[in-house]
Parts: structure tokens; sequence; C-alpha cells
């Protein structure tokens, strides 16, 4: 008789499943994971209602100035960069909310894509921020600037998230683990 062939499929998945169970992650980096994960939610929401308003701001100062059409096309520039603005928290929101979860599932990537999203992300919205400060100047409303805030906090996250991904449990840290 023939002996029975070992589905190899079968020994394979059983292989890749028991090194998905050895993998163990301190429980700090989980929470610093999820935590991360509701911080930027709210950080990008606060920033959707901060466009919103500037809108309404920005409608409000520069409707004084109806009869010059200059300022008017100013406004309107205002207005789409606003928008666009907009539209870059919404994506990279949920970039980075997707990078969390591949960093979750033991995905290296998860973090190089994280990284690079909040780079990227912050330097659109201090392009498109130095443009609406200079619009505002135009007027002689002042506009603070907070660039130097937000390369601080994006490269302290970055490293705030590298540091805790160093982490070791039982002598090996989930760096050294991800994929």
């Amino acid at each position: 008789m023939d002996k029975p062939k070992k589905n190899n499929t079968f020994h394979a998945m059983e292989t890749n499943e028991k090194i998905e169970q050895l993998k163990d992650r301190h429980t700090l980096i989980t929470i610093v994971i999820v935590a991360g994960i509701i911080i930027t939610f709210i950080i990008n929401l606060l920033m959707l209602l901060n466009c919103w308003s500037m809108i309404g701001y920005a409608q409000w100062e520069f409707g004084a100035f109806t009869h010059d059409p200059d300022i008017q096309e100013v406004y309107r520039t205002v207005f789409d960069v606003l928008l666009v603005q907009m539209l870059v928290v919404i994506v990279s929101t949920v970039f980075i909310m997707i990078f969390y979860a591949k960093l979750l599932s033991w995905k290296k990537w998860g973090f190089w894509g994280y990284a690079i999203t909040s780079v990227v992300t912050t330097a659109a919205m201090i392009v498109m921020s130095s443009y609406i400060t200079k619009a505002f100047s135009k007027i002689e409303v002042d506009v603070p600037n907070n660039n130097f805030i937000q390369i601080v906090w994006t490269l302290a996250t970055i490293a705030l998230l590298y540091a805790i991904l160093q982490i070791k449990k039982n002598g090996v840290s989930c760096w050294e683990q991800l994929e």
C-alpha cells in the first residue's frame, strides 16, 4: 500500500501559526499603538474643525473687502487651500490608521508608512499654512505660525514610536519581531 502523502500546505500553515504564537510584544507597546490611534483621530478631528472655522473666519475678514477684486481672489484661493488641507487631513488619518493596524499585525512597513505619511503630511500642511498666513497678511490680520511645533511634534512621535518598539519582552524587542 502507498503511504498517505503529507499535506505540505497544512504543515506550512501549522509552522506559520507556531511562529505567530511565539511573537510577543510588551503590553506597553500595544497600549501606545492604540493610544496613537485615538490621539491621531482626535488631533485630526480638531484640525478639521480648525480648517472649517478658518473658512468662516476668512469669509468674515475678507468680506469687508468686497470692492477689491484682488483681495476677493486671494479669499477664494484661501478657501480652496483650506478645503485641500481638510482633504489632506482626512487622507492622512486613514493612512495612519492603516499603518498603526499593520504594526499591530507585526508588519515593519507599518512603521515606515506611518513615518513617511507623517512627514509628507507635515510638509504639505506647512506649505499650505504659509500660503494662508501670507494671504491674511495682505489684509493686515495676524495668523499665528506653528510650523516649528508641527515639525517637532511629527519628529517626536516618530522617534517615540521607534523607541517604544525597541522595548523587549523575553529578551526580544518588538522591532526585531516585525516582518
